[in-house]
């Protein structure tokens, strides 16, 4: 049986009286537009049913005396655990992202709740318990792409997927380092030639004035850098799995000038190092370097960091101090021992775009591959253009 294509079902009200002519002396045109109306539905069903096999079934069916059979409602944990296996085992952060949401519903609502019976008040009160806005959100976003899947699939009918709210967010300014506490880092790899601090050396040249976050930077291998173009290539960025293209970072020319000094230095590419090699060897060193050099100065960051170092919020511990802000009375962000991991790439991002004020251009060294949005809403206006340049004048001695 040939079906109409999806165009001609929505346009068959405006054909209705070309093909009552046509059909007129062969069926009813009720029937017609009712057979036309089915196969729409099975369409937007994703059936593989035809229209003639639905009419037998149901025609055996009712010889039989038998009820046609109905699909049995599908569970709230069955349901999730279709939505987390269909994203792939390299998506584990998103799976466990789905497992932790359907976790709090299946506590709240049941595990055996049938979807079709799920409503927006449910999802509300089960996110209620729930006091932080930015994990409020998330399980938000979940459950609203969970409900959406499942309404495109059809396994769910539930109209309000798309209409779940999240909360407003107020604006968190993101950890950075001002230009003169960044040269004291740099200074302080450059006190000792050596492929140990030339290590580290390279590590914090990618982060700070390249942007490429830190899982890119053990990835990265010497064919990928072009220091006589400017240009580092990134083949699998960052959610790489989810099909992202690679992308090219341009680098200033202290980024350059770093990577020449500190390639000196390796004694890896003075024995002529493999191209295909990383270009940060056992980057798991990095932290206890920066915990021996750095912390003594009160030059740490990230989770790595002593958890006797003072939290640079208020009111709370250094150890349960994931993430801590620059500040509130300034733009400086010269915080000591923040536990913010991301601190170089923040410092990139917000040093590049107050400098050289072409968003377009920082987004696209960032990865930010869709548009300046996040850019606009985390990084701009931070710090003042003057001091930014500054940040970009920090060569070798």
């Amino acid at each position: 049986m040939v079906r109409p294509r999806p165009a001609e079902w929505k346009a068959f009200p405006q054909l209705e009286g070309r093909i009552a002519e046509a059909m007129a002396p062969l069926v009813d045109r009720r029937r017609l537009f009712d057979a036309l109306h089915a196969l729409s539905l099975l369409d937007a069903a994703r059936s593989d049913t035809t229209l003639a096999e639905l009419a037998l079934a149901h025609r055996r069916a009712r010889e039989s005396g038998a009820e046609p059979a109905r699909p049995t409602p599908i569970g709230l944990r069955e349901f999730f655990a279709r939505f987390h296996d269909h994203y792939r085992e390299e998506q584990a952060a998103t799976r466990s992202g789905v497992r932790w949401a359907a976790g709090i519903l299946c506590r709240a609502l049941g595990p055996a709740m049938p979807m079709e019976a799920l409503s927006l008040a449910d999802v509300l009160a089960a996110a209620e318990p729930i006091r932080a806005t930015r994990t409020y959100n998330g399980f938000v976003k979940i459950v609203g792409t969970a409900l959406r899947w499942g309404n495109r699939e059809g396994l769910v009918d539930l109209p309000f997927a798309g209409s779940i709210k999240r909360l407003p967010e107020p604006f968190r300014e993101p950890v950075f380092f001002a230009p003169e506490k960044v040269e004291r880092i740099f200074r302080v790899a450059e006190a000792a030639p050596g492929s140990h601090y030339a290590a580290a050396g390279l590590r914090l040249t990618l982060g700070f004035f390249a942007g490429v976050r830190s899982v890119e930077i053990e990835r990265a291998v010497w064919e990928d850098l072009n220091l006589d173009e400017g240009v580092l290539r990134i083949p699998r960025p960052k959610g790489y799995t989810n099909g992202q293209r690679p992308r090219l970072v341009e680098l200033e020319g202290n980024a350059v000038a770093w990577l020449r000094r500190w390639r000196r230095w390796t004694t890896g590419q003075r024995r002529g190092r493999d191209p295909h090699g990383p270009i940060v060897p056992r980057p798991q060193l990095f932290a206890a370097w920066k915990v021996a050099h750095l912390a003594p100065m009160g030059l740490s960051w990230g989770n790595d960091a002593p958890h006797s170092l003072p939290s640079a919020k208020p009111g709370r511990n250094a150890k349960d101090d994931r993430e801590a802000g620059p500040p509130r009375e300034g733009w400086s962000g010269a915080i000591d021992n923040c536990r913010s991991g991301n601190v170089m790439r923040h410092t990139y991002a917000t040093m590049h775009v107050a400098a050289f004020r072409n968003a377009a251009s920082t987004a696209l060294n960032l990865g930010h591959g869709h548009s300046t949005e996040m850019l606009e809403k985390h990084y701009r206006g931070l710090v003042p253009k003057t001091v930014a340049q500054r940040y970009w004048t920090i060569f070798p001695s």
